[in-house]
């Protein structure tokens, strides 16, 4: 999907362009949209821009620690998001997707056997 904002993205709207506020606008809006539930796909129609821009907000947002780009990720060996800071929760997919690379394996297959051996662990502590 191409569009005018998209095309144009990399020289007006890049950190220190002219139309560099209107780029912090849209992350703003991309951010909250996202941490409202919105899938990037709808997130892209509704902003018509490319749904890869969306991810790559999202992705940077996780990266800087905005609390936003965490909205749908749910941490897998915490006990509750509240408990934890965000880098806390980025880190810890970090080490997922390192075990996942270790063992050649995607990084959902390894997510879901670290969600049930976790869950195994809680069951047999009693919680």
């Amino acid at each position: 999907m191409s569009t005018p904002r998209s095309r144009i993205w990399f020289h007006e709207f890049r950190p220190g362009g002219p139309r560099a506020s209107e780029s912090q606008e849209l992350h703003n809006q991309i951010l909250d949209l996202w941490a409202q539930g919105k899938t990037k796909a709808e997130i892209a129609t509704m902003l018509e821009i490319d749904k890869h821009t969306v991810r790559k907000i999202t992705w940077k947002a996780r990266k800087d620690g905005d609390e936003r780009g965490f909205a749908k990720t749910i941490p897998v060996l915490t006990t509750s998001f509240s408990s934890h800071s965000v880098l806390d929760v980025y880190q810890e997919q970090y080490i997922i997707r390192g075990l996942a690379r270790a063992f050649e394996v995607s990084h959902a297959e390894m997510e879901a056997v670290l969600r049930r051996i976790a869950g195994e662990l809680k069951e047999a502590s009693g919680e």
